[in-house]
Protein backbone atom coordinates (compact mmCIF):
# COMPACT_ATOMS: atom_id res chain seq x y z
CA UNK A 1 0.00 0.00 0.00
CA UNK A 2 1.26 3.50 -0.83
CA UNK A 3 0.10 6.54 1.13
CA UNK A 4 0.97 10.22 1.11
CA UNK A 5 0.76 10.72 4.89
CA UNK A 6 1.18 8.44 7.88
CA UNK A 7 -0.17 9.74 11.17
CA UNK A 8 0.87 8.00 14.35
CA UNK A 9 -0.45 8.86 17.79
CA UNK A 10 1.50 8.67 21.02
CA UNK A 11 3.02 5.22 21.62
CA UNK A 12 1.99 3.93 18.18
CA UNK A 13 4.58 2.49 15.82
CA UNK A 14 4.66 1.20 12.30
CA UNK A 15 7.15 -0.48 9.99
CA UNK A 16 7.26 1.64 6.85
CA UNK A 17 9.45 2.28 3.84
CA UNK A 18 9.90 5.93 2.94
CA UNK A 19 11.40 6.70 -0.45
CA UNK A 20 13.46 9.85 -0.10
CA UNK A 21 15.14 11.02 -3.26
CA UNK A 22 15.39 14.80 -2.93
CA UNK A 23 18.93 15.37 -1.54
CA UNK A 24 19.37 17.90 1.22
CA UNK A 25 19.16 18.26 4.99
CA UNK A 26 15.54 17.94 6.07
CA UNK A 27 13.49 17.84 9.25
CA UNK A 28 11.36 14.69 9.30
CA UNK A 29 8.84 15.44 12.03
CA UNK A 30 5.35 16.07 13.24
CA UNK A 31 3.36 18.56 11.20
CA UNK A 32 2.27 20.27 14.43
CA UNK A 33 4.49 23.20 15.50
CA UNK A 34 4.04 22.45 19.22
CA UNK A 35 5.09 18.82 18.73
CA UNK A 36 8.23 19.75 16.77
CA UNK A 37 9.15 22.39 19.33
CA UNK A 38 9.05 19.64 22.00
CA UNK A 39 11.45 17.50 19.95
CA UNK A 40 9.08 15.28 17.96
CA UNK A 41 11.28 14.93 14.91
CA UNK A 42 14.62 13.97 13.48
CA UNK A 43 17.02 15.54 11.00
CA UNK A 44 17.57 13.52 7.81
CA UNK A 45 20.86 14.39 6.14
CA UNK A 46 21.79 12.92 2.78
CA UNK A 47 25.38 11.82 2.24
CA UNK A 48 27.64 14.66 1.09
CA UNK A 49 25.01 17.29 1.99
CA UNK A 50 25.35 19.84 4.75
CA UNK A 51 23.79 23.03 6.06
CA UNK A 52 20.95 23.90 8.35
CA UNK A 53 18.01 21.50 8.40
CA UNK A 54 15.04 22.66 6.35
CA UNK A 55 11.50 22.43 7.68
CA UNK A 56 8.90 22.97 4.97
CA UNK A 57 5.45 23.53 6.46
CA UNK A 58 2.95 21.14 4.93
CA UNK A 59 -0.59 21.80 3.91
CA UNK A 60 -2.83 19.13 5.38
CA UNK A 61 -3.20 17.34 2.04
CA UNK A 62 0.52 17.49 1.21
CA UNK A 63 2.29 14.32 2.24
CA UNK A 64 5.77 13.12 3.04
CA UNK A 65 6.31 11.71 -0.46
CA UNK A 66 5.71 15.08 -2.10
CA UNK A 67 8.06 16.88 0.28
CA UNK A 68 11.03 14.54 0.04
CA UNK A 69 10.47 13.04 -3.40
CA UNK A 70 10.72 14.37 -6.89
CA UNK A 71 8.73 13.35 -9.95
CA UNK A 72 9.65 10.48 -12.20
CA UNK A 73 10.76 6.93 -11.59
CA UNK A 74 13.22 6.18 -8.80
CA UNK A 75 16.76 5.11 -9.61
CA UNK A 76 17.64 1.47 -9.03
CA UNK A 77 18.88 0.71 -5.48
CA UNK A 78 22.53 -0.19 -4.89
CA UNK A 79 21.41 -3.46 -3.32
CA UNK A 80 18.18 -5.39 -2.77
CA UNK A 81 17.89 -7.80 0.14
CA UNK A 82 15.11 -10.37 -0.09
CA UNK A 83 13.63 -11.31 3.26
CA UNK A 84 11.76 -14.52 3.90
CA UNK A 85 9.12 -14.76 6.58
Amino acid sequence: MTVDVLKLDVAERADVIVEMNNPGVWVFASTEDDDRNMGMGVVVEYENRNGDPIWSPLQRQLGITRLFGRGGPATAPDETINLRF
